[in-house]
């Protein structure tokens, strides 16, 4: 059974939702978190951005929908899906790139969509905007035109959503490599996805690192 339970703001309480459970080949795991900046009401079992807002990879697509972006091999050769997992475990390998300034587009790298139910019952939506961060160790930002679509759709691009329950959409983004990055070197620029719920002060995060491989070739 939920219980409820008081944040007070004056705590500037940060509750980790997810942390790095198991990593595929030093790819870098996503993190959620969630934040209160005012005192209210929320369920204990609510303080986790996956309950407000689901991440999924072609392979953890409830629909069973495919058409998910592939990973760039060397030369240009496409492999499996660039995403795997879901949710806070969602991981994200973009692939490997040539050695000089190219920008290479992809159409539904993961999907993200809100549970048939909020966790408040009387939340009717959500909004979500989307935003970017660099590689955190050599400040290098890859990332270009990051958008979320209606799922199926590449039309209607939005960086901030209001989304209702059971509501489905897709990210795109394009990522740009340069001829001065270290050939070898993967780097990890981030796609966060803020949350935010009408009538409670509160905030959710999903920063989710994508992998991006200076691989040579063509």
């Amino acid at each position: 059974m939920n219980r409820r339970v008081w944040i007070a703001a004056s705590l500037g309480l940060l509750v980790v939702a997810a942390a790095l459970v198991v990593s595929l080949g030093g790819t870098a795991a996503s993190g959620a978190s969630y934040t209160t900046t005012s005192q209210s009401t929320v369920t204990a079992s609510a303080d986790r951005a996956s309950n407000w807002l689901h991440v999924y990879s072609q392979t953890t697509d409830p629909d069973v929908q495919t058409g998910y972006a592939r990973r760039r091999g060397v030369n240009g050769v496409w492999g499996p899906p660039a995403a795997t997992g879901q949710d806070e475990g969602i991981v994200v390998d973009m692939g490997d790139f040539p050695d000089k300034k190219i920008t290479v587009d992809f159409i539904r790298v993961f999907s993200i969509k809100t549970p048939a139910v909020f966790p408040d019952p009387a939340v009717t939506q959500i909004t979500v905007t989307l935003s970017e961060l660099p590689d955190p160790t050599s400040g290098e930002d890859l990332i270009v035109g990051p958008e979320l679509t209606p799922f199926g759709q590449t039309t209607g691009a939005v960086q901030t959503v209001v989304l209702a329950a059971n509501r489905k959409y897709q990210f795109n983004v394009g990522i740009r490599a340069r001829k001065r990055f270290e050939l070898g070197r993967s780097y990890y620029p981030r796609v966060v996805l803020t949350l935010t719920v009408a009538g409670i002060s509160n905030y959710y995060r999903y920063e989710i690192p994508l992998e991006v491989t200076d691989a040579g070739g063509s």
